[in-house]
C-alpha cells in the first residue's frame, strides 16, 4: 500500500543500516518529462519567495494551478 510505504519512510531516514536509501514516485515517462520541464519553473518561483510545489504534471503556485503551457513567463527560462 503506497500510504504505508511513505508513512514508514521517515522511519528510514534516521537508520543507520539504510542511511543511503531512498524512495521517490514512480511515474510514467511522459509525467517524468513533464515534471522535468517543470522544475526550473519551480526554482524560480521558489526563489522568488513563493509557496509552490508540484502534483503530478502540474505546478502549484500560491494555490493556483499551472500545466508547462500555462506556466507565468516571469517564472519560465
Amino acid at each position: 500500500d503506497r500510504n504505508s510505504v511513505w508513512a514508514k519512510k521517515r522511519g528510514l531516514k534516521d537508520c543507520q543500516t539504510y542511511k543511503d536509501l531512498y524512495i521517490k514516485e514512480d511515474f510514467c515517462k511522459q509525467t517524468e518529462k513533464v515534471r522535468k520541464q517543470l522544475y526550473p519553473c519551480f526554482k524560480a518561483a521558489r526563489k522568488d519567495n513563493q509557496k509552490c510545489h508540484i502534483k503530478g504534471e502540474t505546478l502549484i503556485i500560491n494555490g493556483s494551478s499551472y500545466t508547462i503551457d500555462s506556466v507565468p513567463a516571469k517564472y519560465k527560462e
